[in-house]
C-alpha cells in the first residue's frame, strides 16, 4: 500500500497555538512525529503536545523594578510568578513581584549634620540618624 504524506499540524496545530508555541511536522510520513515548539529565542520543543518553555519574567516585568531604582531578577525561567525586585547593594533585601522596601542610610544624605560638629553619624537599623561624639581614651577616664 502506499504511503500518503500527512502534515500532523493541520490536525494538531492549534495544540502548540493556544499556547503561543509553532506546530512543526518534521516527517509527513512518520505519524506521531509533531511537535510543538517555543518562540524564539528558545529552542525548547516537546512531541506531540506544548512545551514547557521558558519565561524570563523580568522582561515583561523589570520596568516594576528599575523604576524604584532596584534590579530584576527571575530565579527560575521555568517556574511562573517568582520574579524579585532586589535592592541595591550593599543590601541583601529583596521581594516577590513588587518593589523591595529598601533601608535608606540616612548618613550618607545627612552625615554633614554630625561631622561638622566633629561628631560622628549612625544610623541605626537604617531609620532615624544618630550624632554621637567618637569615644577616647580621654572621654572615658574624663
Amino acid at each position: 500500500p502506499a504511503v500518503c504524506p500527512i502534515d500532523e499540524c493541520i490536525a494538531n496545530g492549534t495544540t502548540c497555538s493556544n499556547v503561543n508555541q509553532t506546530c512543526f511536522d518534521p516527517d509527513i510520513y512518520t505519524a506521531d512525529d509533531w511537535t510543538c515548539a517555543c518562540p524564539p529565542p528558545s529552542n525548547v520543543s516537546n512531541i506531540m503536545s506544548p512545551a514547557v518553555c521558558p519565561i524570563d519574567e523580568c522582561i515583561a516585568n523589570g520596568t516594576t523594578c528599575t523604576n524604584a531604582n532596584q534590579t530584576c531578577f527571575d530565579p527560575d525561567i521555568y517556574t511562573a510568578d517568582d520574579w524579585t525586585c532586589a535592592c541595591p547593594p550593599p543590601s541583601n533585601v529583596s521581594n516577590i513581584m513588587s518593589p523591595a522596601v529598601c533601608p535608606i542610610d540616612e548618613c550618607i544624605a545627612n552625615g554633614t549634620t554630625c561631622t561638622n560638629v566633629n561628631q560622628t553619624c549612625f544610623d541605626p537599623g537604617n531609620v532615624n540618624q544618630t550624632c554621637f561624639v567618637p569615644l577616647t581614651a580621654i572621654g572615658l577616664l574624663g
